[in-house]
């Protein structure tokens, strides 16, 4: 059993140790970091404190890559060898459950703990520019330990569970979206409650307390505050390695279920029926369409008519969490329609980003885009008519999103007159992005995209704050984001050939 296990682990370690990706993912970390010690030496004449900042925005940037690092590197760790049919004779090679798991989930553990090792002597420095004690990074260092121990248990879990990897990804959304929203929501409860009601030491309110101490997006708030003098070991770090090491145990023991069918071709049509009767018909492809490229991936990637009524219902849903957010923070009322846009455009952006790579790897994973390189069609033609169909998938957000501008018209107007123009090509880099990396790796591509975002924001934040451009230069830089993504829209389509030749 080990010793499979050990053949799989050295493998992994080995193929990460060669693979370009994982390095040029550390560099691109290593540069966030040194972006973000530029940034705040730029700040420094506006603000004091310039070791904390620089210790705060590390943080942030390390909590923000590890999240979306994490949803896609754990996610993948069975449904891979799902997809491509291995699983069942990794199983006959005699490697037991145990040792298959170990062996697929020790290597990529290792890779993400060293991710976060090599940055704490560059972490250092913040304690040399003042306004960070070391008992500080230490405990975000463990913290972040244990909450990519978490990541790995729960993406673990979701990969034995789910039959394809797209599925796994969804479900580990959803779960991180839990644990980040319950735990602020129940330290929010518990600072309002304190606040207009003296109320001593009450059974409930320490339990609401525990669930937010559990979570390491409320601990990171509590450790990058002057004076933190706590221990390094919390109950975040002690409560995210036991429920990593819970989803793993229990990854084991639905093992054999999980992987006692194959993954088919039924199975990563998800939402799709073949039924011609009943309701079964009303989720049925039913007959192609005339553009038959956009009816595939509207379909086939953006889910057809049942991830459509998943749109149509999560999108008032989250209108109501933005209203309940607004009475519990004491936002005014008519903001919270401009918190909701705000909510709708992020979620929008994700999606589209997601949809674009799907669609995209879809064909890279499936080898037909020779096939599609070879119709009497062009390459244009063929890729925006597919991205057509995902677009049409996303109708019932980008119709709520629509009509909730109608209904905040002034704020929006405010919001492009100022500054919103270039929040929203920023934005829109992130699908551009997303496109372009589908075509080289095989998971991965939005968080890169997001992460590629992030740091072209800092970038250009630290250069405006340089050259203290006039107000005037906002729409230049909208103009030069613009351009950066009609690059990515020409790269794209030029380099679709070249990938196809390679398959």
């Amino acid at each position: 059993m080990f010793h499979g296990a050990l053949a799989l682990l050295e493998r992994s370690l080995r193929t990460d140790a060669r693979s370009w990706q994982t390095h040029l993912v550390r560099l691109g970390l290593m540069v966030g970091i040194y972006v973000a010690l530029v940034f705040v030496l730029t700040m420094a004449w506006q603000f004091g404190a310039p070791g904390l900042r620089f210790f705060s925005a590390i943080v942030y940037l390390n909590v923000a890559c590890l999240t979306l690092l994490g949803i896609s590197f754990f996610s993948t760790t069975i449904t891979e060898e799902k997809e491509e049919d291995t699983l069942g004779l990794m199983l006959m090679a005699g490697i037991s459950p145990l040792g298959l798991l170990i062996g697929k989930l020790g290597g990529r553990l290792v890779q993400a703990l060293l991710l976060i090792a090599i940055q704490y002597p560059f972490t250092l420095l913040a304690i040399t520019m003042g306004g960070v004690s070391l008992a500080q990074v230490q405990a975000v260092y463990v913290g972040l330990g244990s909450y990519m121990v978490l990541l790995a248990g729960g993406g673990l879990l979701c990969s034995t569970l789910a039959p394809r990897t797209r599925t796994a990804g969804t479900w580990m959304v959803v779960a991180l979206f839990v644990y980040g929203v319950v735990p602020f929501l129940c330290q929010q409860l518990v600072s309002n409650i304190t606040r207009f009601i003296r109320v001593p030491s009450h059974g409930f309110l320490m339990f609401l307390d525990t669930i937010a101490s559990c979570s390491l997006f409320t601990r990171v708030g509590n450790i990058i505050v002057s004076g933190f003098g706590d221990s390094a070991v919390s109950l975040q770090a002690v409560s995210n390695v036991s429920f990593g090491l819970f989803c793993f145990g229990l990854s084991w023991c639905c093992f054999g279920y999980a992987s006692r069918e194959p993954a088919t071709e039924a199975t990563t049509r998800t939402g799709l029926s073949r039924s011609q009767r009943g309701i079964g018909r009303s989720f049925s492809p039913g007959r192609a369409w005339k553009n038959a490229f956009a009816w595939k991936d509207f379909h086939f990637t953006a889910g057809g008519l049942s991830r459509r009524l998943v749109r149509i219902v999560f999108y008032p849903f989250l209108f109501v969490l933005c209203m309940g957010a607004s009475l519990l923070w004491g936002i005014p009322q008519s903001n919270s329609v401009s918190l909701f846009l705000g909510w709708a455009m992020i979620f929008l952006v994700w999606e589209s980003a997601l949809l674009v790579a799907w669609s995209v790897q879809e064909e890279v994973r499936g080898q037909t885009l020779a096939s599609l390189v070879m119709l009497p069609r062009s390459v244009p033609s063929v890729f925006y008519s597919k991205f057509m169909g995902t677009v049409a998938g996303m109708y019932p957000g980008i119709l709520c999103l629509t009509v909730g501008c109608c209904f905040d018209v002034k704020n929006v107007l405010h919001f492009f007159w100022f500054e919103g123009h270039a929040i929203l090509a920023l934005l829109l880099l992130v699908p551009h992005f997303a496109a372009v990396y589908a075509l080289f790796v095989r998971w991965g591509a939005v968080p890169l995209a997001i992460g590629t975002m992030i740091m072209v924001y800092f970038a250009v934040v630290m250069l405006f704050n340089l050259i203290r451009p006039s107000p005037s230069g906002i729409y230049v830089l909208t103009f030069v984001l613009l351009i950066i993504c009609a690059t990515c829209h020409i790269l794209v389509l030029r380099l679709i050939p070249r990938v196809a030749a390679r398959s």
